[in-house]
């Protein structure tokens, strides 16, 4: 729906635009800015034409925030995964300037992030990627990531976009299978959120982040974070 309205104010304006944003495309410069897109393909827009989309990504009607991270641990696996068409399609950029290395990951479901990660982690001679930030993928749903992926990447601070008011997104679990399958050595891992009012709603205890070595982090500037 929201690609609809796009390309609808692109022709309302009468933009020229022909060609597809896919891993293919070339890599954009803005300035010192580089931006590659990672994802995704062009086989993957045209399956999803033929087919009809499925419903929107949704997690349980109360969520888990009102649990503790003690008490949400026996739950932390990766069984239930995030498969719509939907947010296969969804764009994933790896942002470079200003000496810093960042990944946006959209809606983008864990098994194409999966592969992403993967040809990564290769690239870089199969040794773990090193990132800034990460943005965790739809809203930090904890059906969108998996060891396999978060073990590739060796970063201490991750993104939150979201107001929290879809479907009581982020999980708390999310940030379980983060501080669980990043294994590297660290202080700390840091959470970046953009709608600070979230940050109380998810009801973490300083003795939970002390406890399970996180911090968490209100936006920094007036249209969100700056890195």
């Amino acid at each position: 729906m929201q690609a609809f309205e796009v390309e609808n104010i692109i022709n309302e304006l009468n933009l020229q635009y022909h060609n597809f944003l896919v891993d293919t495309s070339d890599i954009l410069l803005l300035g010192d800015l580089e931006i590659e897109c990672l994802s995704p393909t062009r086989e993957i827009l045209d399956n999803y034409l033929e087919k009809t989309p499925e419903k929107y990504l949704s997690s349980y009607t109360e969520g888990d925030w009102k649990k503790s991270l003690k008490e949400l641990v026996p739950f932390v696996a990766d069984n239930s995964l995030d498969k719509s068409m939907a947010n296969l399609t969804s764009i994933v950029l790896l942002i470079k300037g200003n000496n810093k290395t960042g990944l946006l990951t959209g809606d983008v479901t864990p098994h194409r992030f999966e592969i992403l990660a993967d040809l990564l982690f290769k690239d870089n001679g199969n040794k773990k990627v090193g990132l800034d930030f990460l943005k965790l993928p739809h809203h930090g749903s904890y059906r969108s990531i998996t060891k396999e992926i978060i073990s590739k990447f060796n970063c201490e601070t991750f993104v939150i976009s979201t107001d929290g008011n879809n479907n009581y997104l982020p999980n708390k679990k999310a940030f379980l299978k983060v501080i669980e399958y990043q294994d590297v050595d660290r202080d700390e891992l840091t959470f970046l959120f953009n709608y600070s009012d979230l940050i109380a709603k998810l009801n973490f205890t300083e003795q939970e982040m002390s406890y399970f070595k996180f911090n968490i982090k209100e936006n920094n500037f007036d249209n969100g974070i700056r890195i």
